[in-house]
């Protein structure tokens, strides 16, 4: 049987796989719509994550992670609280951004870093350094205010215009017999001055030790009675001995260094004591110039320092000039201020015959080390974790106490280096501390697996001692404690090391109570460069002694006197430095910032010339000497011009050079005709 094929069948079947397509099409995107399809699971809320438009997160626990997890993996690897690095909900972390050395220093301080969402946040609150601005605040934190700010007047105030000169903007040069500080302060140069002796108080028995440097041998022995156990050297290297009393006054000697300088004090011909089995009997040595007491029984005599006055002049109140070639002068060596612990006084006592010159009341402190900075200021340390500063300058500022922010409260030892800053150690702690005083700035160090940091010495690095028989070496800037070395040699095992001082070869000398076999104490000289033991000195019974050994704490010889000149251009400017004539500016006063030292003083001389070149012809006018004239100094100068400053510092004194910060000249120019 034949069947026909109808046409209009086929349309219906075409129709009806058109519609179920467009059904099944609806269907998708209706389940799209509903969720049913492929989500975005995006768990830490930053958009991204499988499924998601913006594409993976390569951390879906932590927001701040997407695309750069390598890149911050590498980054929290190098700094584990970098932004955005895991870290537990909720812990909290100081941060700071700056250089270390400018934290809490001026204005800077650190700030806090919070852990939100398993991720540290951004370092909130800190400040770090920013450029100096004329606001009495110290903006870039390295210890100065408005260093390169200020206007010629000195001040904030802008309408005092003019000129300076001084760091930064024409920084001091140091000729001839000048220096400059660190600041890049004005002052006069020092040399340095050899005392070839190392003098050691033997407590156990009552002597003092006088020990050539060079061939590390005992020249003398001297009986100086008590139990002396602090030491200075003054600038002639004669030494001072001070033995506490306990229910005794405590008792000052002086011994000289050169026997040419003994008294033969009852006319018998100079005696004196030779080798250690030579000792005469106590008061018989004509190299003790004079044993006088301080203080009460019981006051305790502990700090001692040597000052840097020179002898009175003859028929006068006043000091000699550092420059004076006298007598006076070549056979004095300072005074010396003794520091009473229980007396709670500072005594002045006169290097010629030990008779107190002055007395200091220190109330709140204990007075129990000492020593003078190159500047003329007395500090003194206090067990307790004190720390003042006394001007021995007459009518100068009274005692000033700071404190020493220390984990322990046992300070042993105190010294000063060439720039005024101070080193200390404390006994019953394991820190060394640094103070700067011109910044303010106080920096501490641990010492790690050494007990006891007892004495201390200044060369390019500091030196410390212990209890336990080592030295240990310290980076002064930034303070980081080095390594640490054994006292120990042939024959010899160094306890109880309390003392340690540098002589003029840069040699270490240790002051140890026992290891020179019995009782005997040691004297150990240590090369710093090779940082071995390079001679051992047995001296007396149990030295038990803090102080300075070898004179290195004096500084050297300060020059007495030396200049430095400077020409401002005024409203010339460039046309003034090319050496034509300016006219117009009108020179008003000249302003200086120093500090100095007592009887140090500073010099104004100015001259004026068209030009440059007309400078040399002209005198010199002397405007005044500060701080017996006081500043600012008035110009009574032509208009117009160039003018030339020359400043002279001066010292009287071998302490307490004058530091010249800046020279300001204020000039106004005229407007517009």
């Amino acid at each position: 049987m034949q069947t026909s094929f109808d046409p209009s069948f086929v349309e219906l079947r075409d129709s009806l796989i058109a519609v179920r397509a467009w059904l099944s099409l609806v269907l998708v995107a209706v389940l799209l719509a509903s969720g049913c399809a492929e989500e975005c699971r995006d768990a830490d809320g930053d958009g991204r994550g499988e499924g998601c438009e913006a594409g993976p997160d390569c951390d879906d626990d932590n927001r701040r992670l997407g695309e750069r997890c390598d890149q911050l993996a590498h980054a929290c690897a190098e700094d584990r609280i970098a932004e955005g690095c895991p870290c537990l909900a909720g812990a909290r972390l100081a941060c700071y951004s700056g250089a270390e050395e400018t934290l809490d220093v001026g204005m800077c301080h650190a700030g806090m870093k919070r852990c939100v969402r398993e991720a540290w946040g951004a370092c909130e609150g800190e400040v770090s350094p920013r450029r100096e601005r004329c606001d009495a605040n110290d903006d870039d934190c390295d210890g100065l205010i408005d260093e390169g700010v200020l206007s010629p007047c000195g001040g904030c105030d802008s309408t005092c215009g003019g000129g300076v000169w001084g760091p930064p903007t024409a920084p001091f040069a140091a000729e001839g017999e000048l220096a400059l500080t660190v600041l890049g302060e004005l002052t006069l140069a020092r040399a340095r001055v050899a005392h070839e002796l190392v003098w050691l108080p033997n407590t156990g028995d009552g002597t003092l030790s006088k020990v050539d440097a060079g061939r590390a041998r005992e020249l003398a022995r001297y009986r100086v009675g008590g139990e002396p156990e602090r030491i200075a050297v003054d600038h002639l290297g004669d030494a001072w001995v001070l033995s506490p009393g306990l229910e005794t006054p405590s008792q000052l000697s002086k011994i000289s260094a050169d026997v040419e300088r003994c008294v033969d004090r009852d006319g018998d011909g100079l005696q004196t004591s030779g080798a250690p089995e030579e000792l005469l009997v106590l008061g018989a040595d004509d190299c003790v110039l004079w044993s006088v007491e301080v203080g009460a029984a019981g006051a305790l005599a502990r700090a001692l320092a040597i000052d840097g006055a020179l002898a009175p002049a003859l028929g006068s109140g006043a000091l000699a000039p550092a420059s004076d070639p006298g007598a006076d002068d070549v056979a004095f060596g300072g005074n010396a201020w003794v520091g009473l612990q229980q007396g709670a006084r500072l005594l002045q006592i006169d290097g010629r015959d030990g008779s107190v010159l002055r007395e200091v009341e220190t109330p709140g402190l204990a007075p129990y080390a000492a020593a003078f900075d190159p500047w003329g200021q007395l500090w003194v340390i206090d067990r307790a974790g004190l720390l003042a500063r006394f001007d021995p300058r007459p009518g100068g500022p009274e005692l000033e106490l700071l404190s020493a922010p220390l984990r322990c409260y046992e300070l042993e030892s105190l010294a000063s280096d060439l720039e005024g800053v101070l080193n200390m150690t404390g006994f019953a702690c394991e820190d060394v501390i640094s103070y700067d005083p011109a910044r303010g700035i106080w920096r501490s160090a641990k010492t790690p697996d050494v007990l006891d940091t007892r004495g201390i010495a200044l060369l390019e690095d500091a030196w410390i001692t212990h209890t336990g028989g080592l030295v240990s070496r310290v980076q002064r800037d930034p303070l980081i404690v080095g390594g640490s070395f054994s006292l120990r040699s042939e024959g010899s095992s160094p306890i109880e090391s309390t003392a340690i001082s540098a002589d003029a070869a840069g040699q270490l000398w240790i002051a140890s109570s026992m290891g020179g076999g019995g009782e005997r104490g040691v004297l150990t000289r240590f090369d710093p460069a090779a940082e071995a033991v390079s001679a051992q000195v047995p001296v007396g019974r149990l030295p038990r002694v803090q102080g300075d050994l070898t004179g290195d704490r004096l500084f050297g010889l300060q020059a007495a006197e030396a200049s430095a000149e400077h020409v401002f251009l005024g409203c010339g400017g460039a046309g003034a430095d090319a050496g034509s004539v300016s006219t117009g500016t009108l020179w008003k006063r000249v302003h200086v910032a120093y500090r100095a030292g007592e009887g140090a003083s500073v010099q104004l001389e100015v001259r004026r010339a068209d030009d440059r070149d007309g400078l040399d012809g002209e005198p010199y006018a002397t405007l005044g000497s500060a701080p017996e004239d006081p500043l600012p100094y008035a110009l009574d100068v032509p208009d117009g011009g160039v003018l030339q400053v020359r400043v002279t510092l001066r010292a009287q004194s071998r302490l307490g050079a004058p530091r010249i910060t800046r020279v300001g000249v204020e000039w106004t120019c005229p407007g517009p005709e």
